[in-house]
């Protein structure tokens, strides 16, 4: 049964927009409407190009008694610094073909691409619009998967800091706010590797990729399929109670922004609910880690700070681990309160 309205929040990206107004499309009515709304920042202005002449009548702006709408060729939206918000609204006239509307209808594969050093290469790699970085390694990403995989495996992050007294690599990782999956993919092939995960199932690794956008997941499903062990979570964080078998290491690039704006409440959950996931220390040596790479501006153990209650039987240690002009890398345990 298809619906009568469709509301959709606009998106910077012009093709991410397309691909959202084209797939409501298919579960809306002949004659129903569409509603797009969002601000300056938001990318509202590309909402006028997201309608497809033959699915859609002609957009038209909402008009209304609320201050902030305006038409976005307005002088108010032209000459104020406010970051208007704006609505547009168009009939549907026709459902459209599922096909042009469908995911495959907007994925991109590249090949070739390098995802780690010289060492880590995928032969084809999955996108879809709207991604971050356009789903491939950008340079945070970078900084961070440098500065935990070295080329001298005997000095790497991951030895000196995760495998511990035992020399062994950690069985349960994590990608947290995978995007299309390069943090994981990295993971899969750098520790362990597929040769030695061949010899026996004992060195396998178990990976955790998570994200709060469904197409990014689908994205990183197509770029892990070769993979086994590997467990899929949408979610906008990390699980409310805690894992049975928690992680030994967690890598993550969160997002820090909402549109142009700093916001760190996804940084801040994840300070909030860390405990949930990550393997807790008894003492500051023991345990699993979380390595998090942040632009050098963000206020990251302020953040921590201010998210995490003082009456909790577990606290964070947070400590830089690499750092250059514009980024840090930060290395957050989970102890109990009286190893802290």
């Amino acid at each position: 049964r298809k619906c009568d309205y469709a509301f959709v929040r606009a998106c910077p990206d012009k093709e991410a927009l397309l691909l959202l107004t084209t797939a409501v499309a298919t579960r809306v009515k002949v004659g129903g409407d569409v509603f797009v709304s969002g601000s300056r920042s938001e990318g509202f202005l590309n909402a006028f190009d997201a309608f497809k002449k033959n699915v859609y009548e002609p957009p038209r702006r909402v008009s209304g008694n609320i201050p902030i709408t305006h038409s976005p060729d307005s002088e108010e939206a032209k000459n104020d610094e406010n970051d208007f918000a704006f609505a547009i609204t168009a009939k549907v006239l026709s459902n459209g073909d599922e096909k042009t509307a469908s995911l495959d209808a907007f994925k991109k594969v590249d090949s070739n691409v390098k995802l780690f050093g010289s060492t880590i290469e995928a032969k084809n790699w999955t996108t879809y619009p709207g991604f971050f970085a356009k789903g491939g390694l950008d340079i945070m990403t970078s900084f961070l998967l440098d500065s935990i995989f070295e080329e001298d495996k005997s000095s790497s992050a991951l030895k000196e800091d995760v495998y511990g007294d035992t020399k062994k690599p950690p069985k349960r990782v994590m990608d947290f706010c995978c995007g299309s999956g390069i943090i994981g993919y990295a993971l899969r092939h750098s520790i362990g590797g597929k040769e030695k995960e061949k010899r026996t199932k004992k060195k396998k690794v178990k990976l955790t990729v998570l994200d709060a956008d469904a197409v990014s997941l689908e994205a990183a499903k197509q770029n892990l399929r070769d993979s086994d062990d590997v467990t899929f979570l949408l979610s906008d964080g990390f699980p409310l109670t805690p894992l049975k078998k928690p992680c030994e290491l967690i890598l993550t690039n969160p997002p820090v922004h909402y549109n142009s704006k700093p916001d760190f409440r996804v940084l801040g959950q994840m300070f909030r609910r860390l405990s949930n996931v990550l393997k807790t220390s008894s003492t500051k040596k023991a345990g699993g880690v979380c390595f998090c790479v942040c632009q050098r501006y963000v206020p990251f153990e302020s953040v921590a700070r201010f998210f995490i209650h003082a009456h909790e039987k577990r606290v964070l240690d947070v400590t830089v681990h690499a750092k250059n002009d514009r980024f840090v890398v930060w290395k957050i345990k989970v102890v109990t309160s009286s190893s802290s």
